[in-house]
């Protein structure tokens, strides 16, 4: 017997109203947990395990309400199906912003990033660029002064002023938070703004929590807008709004922005804006009466479309000015405006560089690379002018560009990348001294399967033919070849839209390209899987819905780290050569997405597990 949807729609907003109190209830155990796990608690006694826990039980939760309110319905996705209506969608928002206010007033679980968008904020409301000076700098002034590398008046001023900042009350514990301070700020200028209002009003509150709180409420504040656009965006492609349950409760997102306070909210908000626009402008349903009318209406279409698509350029630019990632989408963005608009699509490509580059200039041109070509160039001209007898001065430069630092060298939670990457590291000076000093040439890295005297020679050859120095060719050999498989990947994605010009399409090519941008970098942090949770409900496999819960499993490694550290001649874990963060770095990312690639695998080829399309928006 069927029932009747009165009686579905009720029945679910009681799942949605249960579920969502007991979500709600986990979240208050972890944010009561959290203050156990401040930077100045004894790392073993931070709850660690039992955070993991109630994070895992709220996930399962959240998949078990996708289930229901989204697979179920996926054939049926009128507005009004689903227990969409005013009331379901009225408990979905109410429950997420609940779920945000108790973890807004939580101590970040293992996360440092948001006391140096703090400084950055401080930094920036004084005049100062965040991208001068590193903390380091500021700290040592009391102690060892001014460097002499800034010899301008300015420079020294400005030392000064941040240096008695940083020990001022309220913010001397949030700069001595700051991680990684040899480093000058790796975050593009779009985040400036935002962090500038946070530390002004935390600086007006005049407490360390007070500015900590301030933070992460700007943070939340860009995340809800996100939530509002992702309902107008279902709303305006016929589907139930209800859906933006999949963005609004996930776990993942409620970590990494309400707890930990990431920035990624301000580049995620600005990425769908943008993607909002484009859909909007672009598939736009006008019939009309007779042809002259369907004549001008097709003008005002293609006038729309021009003035939407150059709009959405200013916003995609804010997205990479807040967060490098975006301009991934810059491939299908284009390919889109290029079929809208022909060759007036050279005007919106012009405004998303110029922005793009304004936005980026401040930090890029802070890298030691640019720096160096700079100040190299100013050498060349000097010898030309001073002939034979100039003499080149050694360079004097400021402190390491953080971009550029983490762009280059880090590796974390990475399962793709690292397979490479393992099977390309040379172990020791040669292979022959490594040989003679370990008494073997076989790997501890279980599903290494070259030989160290191949990688040793793989890595001459690299070093030779490319001039980077050889312990860098590794890195350097996999960062091209995933990006050269990326690049396939949005080759793809490309055709794909160019054969079929649909709205639900391009969304599935915006989620599929984050995703395995994500997939294939050497940096898979779990809070970077938020750039792509606004997209999921457009995906075709639930699998991908597993990703946000498993990806939690990284918290593990301070807990091995914390716990399992042992001296190099002991024995490992469970009968492996490794202990502590090793153990974590060479197993856990094979488990937690071996599987999900093998599931898509399988499911993408036999076409039963769960896959799923959304059907033509209602005309």
């Amino acid at each position: 017997m069927t029932q009747s949807p009165l009686l579905r729609d009720q029945s679910l907003r009681l799942k949605l109203s249960l579920v969502g109190v007991l979500m709600l209830l986990v979240y208050l155990a972890i944010s009561w947990l959290s203050f156990d796990c401040e930077q100045s608690d004894p790392e073993k006694a931070r709850p660690l395990l039992l955070v993991l826990a109630l994070f895992t039980i709220a996930g399962v939760g959240y998949l078990y309400l996708c289930w229901q309110v989204i697979w179920k319905n996926s054939a049926d996705q009128s507005p009004e199906s689903s227990g969409s209506g005013i009331q379901g969608l009225m408990i979905v928002v109410g429950l997420g912003v609940l779920f945000r206010l108790v973890l807004l007033f939580s101590v970040p679980i293992q996360e440092v990033d948001l006391y140096r968008y703090l400084w950055d904020g401080i930094v920036v409301s004084q005049g100062i660029s965040p991208y001068e000076y590193s903390p380091k700098e500021v700290e040592l002034v009391p102690s060892k002064g001014i460097p002499n590398y800034r010899s301008k008046l300015t420079e020294r001023e400005d030392l000064e002023s941040l240096s008695r900042l940083a020990t001022s009350p309220g913010i001397e514990d949030t700069f001595h938070g700051v991680h990684f301070e040899d480093y000058t700020t790796p975050y593009p200028l779009t985040n400036q703004v935002p962090f500038a209002i946070a530390a002004t009003i935390g600086k007006v509150i005049g407490t360390y929590w007070g500015m900590l709180f301030a933070m992460k409420g700007v943070l939340i504040v860009f995340d809800l807008a996100t939530a509002f656009l992702l309902v107008l965006l279902l709303k305006r492609l016929s589907l139930p709004s209800i859906w933006v349950v999949a963005y609004l409760w996930c776990p993942l997102l409620l970590k990494e922005i309400a707890n930990s306070g990431h920035l990624d909210s301000i580049a995620v908000f600005f990425n769908v804006a943008a993607v909002f626009v484009m859909v909007a402008t672009c598939w736009q349903i006008a019939p009309s009466a007779d042809a002259e009318a369907g004549e001008d209406r097709a003008d005002v279409v293609r006038t729309s479309s021009f003035l939407g698509s150059c709009f959405a350029a200013v916003l995609l630019a804010l997205a990479v000015g807040a967060k490098l990632f975006p301009i991934i989408l810059g491939p299908i963005w284009a390919l889109l405006m290029l079929k809208r608009l022909k060759l007036a699509a050279i005007v919106p490509l012009i405004i998303f560089g110029v922005v793009t580059t304004a936005l980026l200039w401040p930090m890029v041109g802070k890298t030691q690379s640019v720096h160096n070509a700079v100040e190299h160039a100013k050498e060349l001209l000097a010898a030309v002018k001073g002939g034979a007898g100039y003499q080149r001065q050694p360079l004097d430069l400021g402190p390491p560009a953080g971009i550029e630092a983490f762009v280059s060298r880090w590796e974390m939670n990475d399962f793709i990348f690292m397979i490479i990457i393992e099977n390309l590291k040379p172990y020791g000076r040669s292979a022959q001294q490594y040989a003679e000093e370990n008494e073997s040439t076989v790997s501890k890295v279980w599903f290494v399967k070259t030989s160290n005297q191949w990688r040793h020679r793989f890595a001459d050859w690299y070093s030779e033919m490319t001039g980077c120095q050889k312990p860098s060719a590794p890195f350097s050999f996999t960062r091209r070849l995933t990006l050269v498989m990326f690049s396939l990947i949005v080759v793809w994605t490309c055709l794909r839209m160019w054969r079929h010009d649909h709205p639900f399409v391009f969304l599935e090519m915006v989620f599929l390209t984050i995703a395995w941008f994500w997939l294939l970098a050497p940096t898979q942090n779990p809070w970077y899987w938020t750039w792509a949770l606004p997209w999921l409900v457009f995906c075709r496999s639930r699998i991908w819905y597993v990703v946000a819960i498993v990806s939690m499993a990284y918290y593990l490694r301070f807990f091995f780290e914390y716990h399992f550290m042992v001296a190099a001649d002991e024995p490992g874990l469970m009968g492996t050569p490794y202990a502590g963060t090793a153990f974590f770095d060479f197993i856990f990312p094979v488990l937690e997405f071996a599987p999900i690639l093998l599931a898509l695998l399988v499911s993408s080829g036999l076409g039963f597990l769960g896959r799923f399309r959304v059907a033509e928006p209602a005309k």
